[in-house]
């Protein structure tokens, strides 16, 4: 995951002027995090209702879709794909993703009778 980081320190500082290669790229990198969250650290992806894609849809904002896709983790949820664009904007020097994954880990140790599975979210 910190190879990620050092993705956006090089290649996407020339990128990031680029709309469109940033916008491909927060999803995929928001997706990538989203996917580790929920294997590493037993999160579950909440995916936009019927209304609410179509709300999406119809919006002139192309980061709408940021409010309604997220992973909880522990009860919380995790907006990854406005994170991996954050990062994408600030570089991985001012917010890195791996620091974002590793809080969450932590915050879940450190309270391990609260910790909520996946099947409780339903």
């Amino acid at each position: 995951m910190p190879h990620v980081d050092d993705l956006f320190d090089g290649y996407f500082r020339a990128a990031n002027k680029l709309r469109r290669q940033r916008e491909a790229a927060s999803v995929g990198f928001g997706a990538y995090l989203g996917e580790v969250l929920v294997r590493n650290l037993d999160g579950r992806w909440h995916y936009p209702s019927f209304l609410q894609t179509l709300i999406i849809l119809v919006s002139r904002d192309s980061r709408r879709g940021e409010l309604y896709w997220y992973v909880l983790v522990g009860g919380e949820k995790v907006y990854v794909f406005r994170a991996a664009r954050e990062a994408i904007e600030k570089t991985g020097a001012v917010f890195s993703l791996y620091e974002l994954y590793q809080r969450y880990a932590r915050e879940l140790s450190s309270r391990p009778g609260e910790f909520l599975r996946a099947d409780d979210y339903r």
